[in-house]
């Protein structure tokens, strides 16, 4: 009961400095640390009376112990600036719309392409973007789009970006209709639904932001569906009836 108490202790210890602590070498010399007092006090005491049991704890421990220690690694490697996020932006500065973008950066998620962007945001004042900072960001966004065209996330980011930057409609509502097929999931078309709620509002000249919530969703959701089973219905209808008068005779 001991050993179980402490082993408790320590995995609570773990789950708070996850949540508190910010600063990543901190967090890792703390995790690495527990991890081992964690794993060594299963070595050491072997507290089930079944070696299966102990086996199975020791190896799920050494696991834990394995990723605290590549987070470890992580946190100290030398040669990474982690305070320059913005430091792989400089190398899409010479594409052209010929170049091809796997030699600027190879993106693998949706993740990547909205972190780059977000380095170039740099204001002249406080309304005006700087507009060198404004087509580094669209580059990077195209090269996202190149790389990975079939992520709805990336699309509807640059959907966003040619509204809300660009102030490019037209060209930011086509882009999003791309991103109704490309298979989104439920946020990324309650996203879609909030922009074309947005586009519609603003259309016809109310206030835009109003009904967008995942409420109004959820309900035109629900009386779209609603309205799909009473047309097909009507359709069989229709077609009962056309079958019936082509009878000669009804029962």
């Amino acid at each position: 009961m001991g050993v179980e108490l402490v082993a408790f202790g320590i995995k609570l210890f773990m789950t708070a400095a996850s949540t508190l602590v910010y600063h990543l070498k901190w967090l890792a010399v703390m995790q690495s640390a527990a991890a081992l007092w964690l794993l060594w006090l299963y070595l050491d005491w072997v507290p089930h009376m079944h070696a299966v049991v102990n086996n199975i704890r020791v190896a799920t421990q050494t696991s834990i112990l394995y990723c605290a220690v590549l987070l470890l690694f992580l946190g100290f490697l030398p040669g990474v600036d982690v305070h320059d996020p913005g430091a792989v932006a400089p190398s899409f500065k010479g594409m052209t719309p010929d170049s091809k973008p796997a030699p600027a950066f190879i993106l693998v998620d949706a993740r990547q392409v909205e972190i780059l962007s977000r380095c170039c945001r740099t204001w002249i004042d406080a309304d005006t973007l700087d507009e060198e900072a404004v087509a580094l960001a669209e580059t990077i966004m195209k090269v996202g789009m190149a790389q990975l065209p079939s992520n709805p996330y990336v699309i509807l980011l640059y959907a966003s970006f040619l509204i809300d930057v660009q102030q490019s409609y037209q060209s930011g509502y086509s882009v999003l209709q791309q991103a109704k097929k490309a298979d989104p999931s439920f946020l990324e078309r309650f996203a879609i639904f909030s922009r074309e709620q947005q586009h519609t509002q603003k259309s016809a000249g109310a206030v835009p932001g109003q009904a967008t919530d995942l409420v109004s969703y959820v309900e035109l959701s629900r009386n779209l569906r609603l309205a799909l089973k009473v047309h097909k219905e009507a359709l069989m209808a229709i077609r009962m009836f056309w079958a019936c008068l082509v009878q000669v005779r009804l029962r």
